[in-house]
């Protein structure tokens, strides 16, 4: 047959004539069963090639649903509510780029650092969104980083963006002119942003503003700063409650008067819409900060409120912790009873602090033998058996855990090493607090409390040149921060490097506020460097302070002559713990 005669044979006849039915599978073809099978193949190639990426689309969709339902519970400051969300929505479709995008977003507005430098990164590639921006910038402000927020202001337009942001940039602006010193500057943006502003906009400029105004050392803009908080206190918002909580805060005080006022203002920031059992927390804080006799009945209070009201694990946890500084151990173990979450390593940290603070070391045994390797690291199993041995008086296995202790830490998740670092520097373990805080340091987000931390916990193998180089990291990190340049100045005074400049820095510090006990301690040793002892000795507070401040009157009083009083001094001085720059002091 030709290819034409075949070619021919095969095309359908379109004959209205046509009457041979065909045989077979082609009759079942035929007609409607034709269509119906060519419908269902092509059901069948769409759910083969199809069903996955519908499939996906579909998990995306709820993913973003759950992200933005985050979102709306952070508005609302429901913190713990909003970190579920977002962890099922990650969880859920964390792979799709909207998701990945608006979960990070989230997650930064709530306080993650790893999602706020995220941003960061789209920031420098251009691609971060103004809303984006302005996250990155707060959270970099809040935590103490000016050059990011700086980075942020300027990539922001200063005009033509929406009115909230507008607003939201203005209070940016203001903070982190604040920050650095120019509050007159920070004003001036508020006042000329404040005008303008719808509301609610306009009640978190007032607020803002009345913060600046409360800051003030004299308190004369401490009526101006009411009347703004009381205009903004009269909504529903977020700026309304954080108007309430400012109200609470500086109407605390001791006297009879004060004490009635701050209980209406309590009442009044317990009575907001969105008042949450966080709220608490600073309530409690504001009563025993204005009487410390009531830091028993604020205790109980906040233990019976935070229990009524079935406060997440999270937050008990936090207070938790503020109840151990009080401290107030029996009210920690009321919050957090035994077998409370064993999975929750944050509940059973508390718990095991609590019953050390109270000595009741087998229970605190008993306990970190049932959750070692569970809700138990090694590291923190090891920092509570070299704690119990040490209060137990057992000297070598302290030591013991100590050293495994720093071994464990090494490879040990940030927050278990965050916990080690506090709780070695609570019982004076400069040793292992340090180690700790070094490793805290490697992470950009806990970079500048890390070496803060190391500044404070410098173990007596270092020197002042050791202390200088923290001091200097940090200042790289946060140039403006005045802890780390008093530091630096003490530490170059010691080294004896630099003299000109340390002395010039503690001069400055000590002409804004002559009255520190820090800035005159550090000052003093200025003054000693100089050779003006007798104007250093007049400088250094009487109240003795640490052993290192000891060691400087003993000799300031040498240098000025008077030598029987400072060997009597130096003689009753510990020199454990002191640098070599330090204990050379005591030496005659």
């Amino acid at each position: 047959m030709s290819n034409e005669e075949k070619t021919h044979s095969e095309l359908p006849s379109y004959g209205l004539d046509e009457v041979d039915e065909p045989a077979g599978w082609r009759r079942w073809l035929s007609g409607r069963r034709r269509t119906l099978v060519l419908v269902l193949a092509g059901l069948a190639i769409i759910a083969a090639f199809g069903a996955k990426p519908a499939y996906r689309e579909l998990k995306a969709r709820r993913a973003l649903s759950l992200a933005e339902g985050a979102g709306t519970a952070l508005d609302r400051g429901e913190g713990a509510e909003a970190s579920e969300l977002l962890r099922q929505a990650a969880l859920m479709a964390f792979d799709d780029e909207r998701v990945s995008d608006l979960v990070t977003y989230h997650a930064a507005r709530a306080g993650d650092l790893a999602s706020v430098a995220e941003i960061g990164k789209k920031l420098d590639a251009g691609q971060a969104s103004a809303g984006e921006i302005l996250v990155f910038g707060e959270r970099s402000l809040a935590a103490a980083r000016p050059r990011d927020a700086r980075r942020a202001l300027d990539a922001l337009p200063s005009e033509n963006l929406p009115a909230a942001e507008m607003v939201r940039r203005a209070v940016l602006e203001a903070g982190l002119l604040s920050a650095q010193g120019q509050a007159a500057a920070a004003e001036a943006v508020l006042r000329q942003a404040l005008p303008a502003a719808p509301d609610p906009g306009a009640d978190r400029l007032r607020v803002t503003l009345a913060n600046l105004l409360l800051s003030d050392a004299d308190g004369k803009r401490a009526g101006e700063a009411r009347e703004l908080l009381e205009i903004a206190a009269e909504g529903d918002d977020e700026a309304a409650i954080d108007a309430r909580r400012v109200l609470a805060v500086s109407s605390a005080g001791i006297s009879p008067g004060a004490q009635t006022e701050l209980s209406a203002a309590i009442e009044r920031l317990r009575a907001h819409p969105r008042a949450s059992t966080a709220d608490e927390l600073l309530i409690a804080r504001l009563v025993v900060s204005s009487d410390p006799a009531r830091s028993s009945e604020a205790a109980k209070d906040l233990v019976f409120r935070l229990q009524q009201k079935q406060a997440p694990i999270d937050e008990r946890v936090t207070a938790a912790r503020w109840l151990i500084a009080l401290p107030a151990h029996e009210a920690v173990l009321e919050l957090m009873p035994a077998g409370e979450d064993p999975g929750h390593a944050g509940a059973l940290m508390v718990r095991l602090d609590a019953l050390s603070g109270l000595g009741r070391w087998d229970e605190c045994r008993e306990a970190i033998e049932t959750h070692r390797g569970g809700a138990l690291p090694e590291s923190l199993y090891h920092l509570f058996i070299a704690r119990i041995a040490a209060a137990t008086g057992d000297a070598e296995g302290a030591e013991e855990a100590k050293r495994e202790l720093r071994r464990a830490v090494q490879f040990d998740e940030l927050p278990h090493v965050l916990f080690v670092a506090r709780y070695a520097e609570a019982v004076g373990w400069k040793r292992e607090a340090f180690a700790s805080w070094r490793i805290l340091a490697s992470d950009s987000g806990a970079k500048t409390e890390a070496l803060r931390g190391q500044i404070r916990n410098l173990p007596p193998t270092a020197t002042a040149a050791d202390g200088l180089a923290v001091t200097r990291e940090l200042l790289a990190a946060v140039p403006d921060d005045a802890s780390g340049r008093l530091s630096a100045a003490y530490f170059a005074l010691l080294t004896g490097s630099d003299l000109d400049g340390a002395s010039a820095t503690v001069e400055e510090f000590l002409t804004a506020d002559p009255g520190s006990t820090d800035i005159r301690r550090v000052a003093a040793l200025a003054r000693l460097r100089g050779g003006q002892p007798d104007d250093g000795l007049a400088l250094l507070p009487e109240d003795g302070g640490e052993s290192r401040w000891l060691a400087l009157r003993a000799a300031l009083l040498r240098a000025a002559g008077q030598d029987a009083e400072a060997t009597q001094l130096a003689a009753g001085v510990d020199p454990e713990g002191l640098l070599p720059e330090e204990r050379a002091f005591l030496r005659p």
